[in-house]
């Protein structure tokens, strides 16, 4: 009598709860469609229909038939058998009753496998679409604040370049000494492979030319000053009193010496940026000649190209860089370097809502009322190992004609 109680309460429990929900959801439009689908699928027998599909279809009795909506897949129907016959497989397909109104002449199956590997993963929740959507939030965000994380991270980079060169100043003379025999091997290469068999050609023949040219008038000038102010008498004077007796034999010789020093050089120097721009003139001259950008190409190929150059930098930058720990003390400080690692915060902190409109792209539902139904085959894949082998019912051109006594099918490979 206890049981027969326990099973007449549970029955008058399940009719209230029934009987509740359904007086609701037959006020909400929603809910009362999604209860109509739900009355009909299960009052309403699948149709069965018999399709062909070749032997290298991923197919078994019991694989899910899947169709696809504007938010990913649902559930269209079952294989119910597979059969081979010579070089193809037929298969009974169980199709739901609100989907078969929507098969055609067109209709078509497509047997595939979902891989479960990263690239599957990756391909299901980044589909092109996404991938687009989340670069341009991303770029959107980018250009917005670059300027800004520039701004902030320049006394930070123009400081750490400031340790880096001190490093390097104060590093590089005992490296000097300890790759003495690198160095020497780089300037010999530099001496055959640049000088000897490019560069001295380009000096004598392009530059020196346009030096001397230039440089004719300025050097006319600076010896006609320099002859003015030479002291004639007073070196004459000097020249014959050293073949007097009992004089000083080098006073010519201190006359000299004290009007260039006093004289000539102040003469030079003052036309010391006459002189620089000069020489950068016929330098820049000489670079625009094709000739000059050839011979210049060709030994900077032929320098990085030859062994004893390549192997002789190799030690020189192992000493300097990676074996030397000051540096590499410098090089794990950049993350923690305050005036580097606040800035880095700050614009992270600034890509909170891309960050969050990205992971609501890809958790939620294009309504935001429900999970992403490719998140959700992945974690179905992934978690429960289901969904390794399905059937997409592709509805091409909708239920235009009648529905083919054999459905064609074919072979999807991964999806």
């Amino acid at each position: 009598m206890k049981e027969i109680g326990r099973f007449i309460a549970g029955l008058v429990f399940w009719a209230v709860v029934l009987g509740v929900g359904w007086r609701y959801l037959s006020h909400d439009e929603e809910a009362a469609k999604a209860t109509a689908r739900i009355v009909k699928h299960f009052r309403a027998e699948p149709q069965i229909f018999r399709a062909s599909f070749p032997l290298s279809a991923p197919l078994a009795p019991g694989n899910p038939v899947r169709v696809r909506v504007k938010n990913g897949f649902f559930a269209a129907g079952l294989v119910k058998a597979v059969m081979t016959s010579g070089t193809t497989q037929e298969a009974d397909v169980a199709i739901f009753p609100e989907y078969t109104a929507m098969m055609g002449a067109h209709t078509r199956f497509v047997a595939a496998r979902t891989a479960g590997d990263v690239g599957w993963v990756v391909r299901t929740l980044l589909p092109k679409d996404t991938q687009d959507e989340i670069r341009r939030i991303i770029l959107e965000r980018w250009r917005r604040d670059r300027g800004q994380l520039l701004e902030d991270l320049r006394p930070g980079i123009t400081r750490l370049m400031e340790d880096t060169l001190t490093m390097i100043q104060e590093e590089l003379p005992n490296v000097t000494r300890t790759n003495k025999h690198d160095f020497d091997v780089i300037g010999v290469v530099i001496r055959e492979k640049g000088w000897e068999d490019h560069i001295e050609g380009v000096f004598g023949e392009v530059l020196w030319p346009m030096i001397q040219d230039r440089a004719e008038p300025l050097l006319d000038n600076v010896g006609d000053e320099i002859v003015d102010a030479f002291p004639v008498w007073s070196m004459s004077w000097a020249y014959l009193s050293e073949s007097i007796p009992f004089t000083d034999k080098d006073r010519f010789e201190k006359k000299v010496q004290e009007f260039i020093k006093k004289k000539a050089i102040p003469i030079v120097a003052k036309r010391e940026s006459e002189v620089k721009k000069m020489a950068a003139e016929a330098l820049r001259d000489t670079l625009k000649e094709e000739r000059t950008v050839q011979e210049l190409q060709q030994a900077a190929e032929e320098i990085s190209r030859d062994p004893r150059f390549r192997a002789a930098a190799e030690s020189i930058v192992r000493s300097l860089f990676l074996d030397n720990r000051r540096f590499q003390d410098l090089a794990k400080s950049v993350l923690t370097r305050p005036d580097l690692k606040e800035p880095i915060d700050k614009f992270i902190a600034s890509f909170e809502p891309a960050i969050r409109k990205v992971a609501n792209r890809l958790l939620m539902n294009e309504r935001r009322d429900g999970i992403n139904p490719d998140l959700a085959r992945v974690l179905r894949r992934k978690l429960l190992r289901e969904d390794e082998d399905w059937v997409l019912l592709d509805l091409i051109d909708g239920n235009v004609g009648a529905v083919p006594k054999i459905i064609p099918g074919i072979d999807g490979g991964r999806r």
